[in-house]
């Protein structure tokens, strides 16, 4: 499951946000969790966090045992002037020339996709056989996520690592072009909203379970 997070900073509290969102590697302890990653999105500049957990209840004994407790410690809720919390369960992981961890991901894509009523066949049938196999041949991806919001089937979300501005931008000049001339995307999609960040470092969480080398303590600096 993926827990998908937008929050919108204001410019004077993007570093007092960047600082408090540190205490979120605490999260590196808890049952269930595997890995968080984020940065500010280019176009709106809002605070986007991608955390993806093994279930639901994973995420459930999360926010009943320890989410509270960290919020409390960070403060990040002064920060911000709003958050938007959606969960989305994954549909299918893309392929890649490796497996990334959290730290060597440089640059995420999000799509997020509001289909048409019975738009979802023709839309998983074109993940599966144009975008996925355009984006996977490139150099410099570092794979991804199909997922589907819990609480509308009609929404998924494709999520793509980079690992860096440039791969993406290289991408976008060429296999994406031939990708899009094959696709007629207005037959199915009634909404798309993209966002792309480069990811802060300060902000990757690894599950201890996942970790090889520790980038940053656990604690709250």
């Amino acid at each position: 499951m993926i827990k998908f997070i937008e929050c919108l900073v204001p410019l004077d509290k993007q570093e007092a946000f960047s600082v408090a969102q540190r205490c979120w590697r605490q999260t590196s302890h808890c049952p269930g969790f595997i890995k968080q990653y984020g940065g500010w999105d280019q176009k709106t500049g809002r605070a986007i966090i991608l955390a993806h957990w093994q279930n639901r209840a994973a995420i459930d004994e999360f926010m009943a045992t320890t989410h509270d407790k960290i919020a409390e410690e960070n403060q990040q809720h002064l920060t911000y002037e709003s958050c938007k919390v959606s969960y989305f369960n994954l549909v299918n992981i893309m392929p890649s020339t490796k497996v990334a961890n959290v730290s060597e991901v440089g640059f995420v894509r999000v799509a997020d996709c509001k289909l048409n009523p019975g738009g979802a066949p023709a839309f998983l049938q074109d993940q599966a056989e144009i975008w996925t196999p355009a984006m996977s041949e490139c150099d410099g991806m570092l794979g991804g996520y199909l997922a589907q919001l819990v609480t509308d089937p009609l929404r998924y979300m494709v999520i793509s690592l980079w690992r860096d501005e440039l791969s993406h931008s290289d991408y976008m000049k060429l296999q994406f072009k031939y990708a899009r001339a094959k696709v007629n995307l207005e037959s199915y999609i009634d909404e798309l909203v993209g966002y792309q960040l480069s990811t802060i470092p300060a902000w990757d969480i690894d599950s201890l379970e996942r970790k090889t080398n520790t980038r940053f303590s656990t604690r709250c600096l």
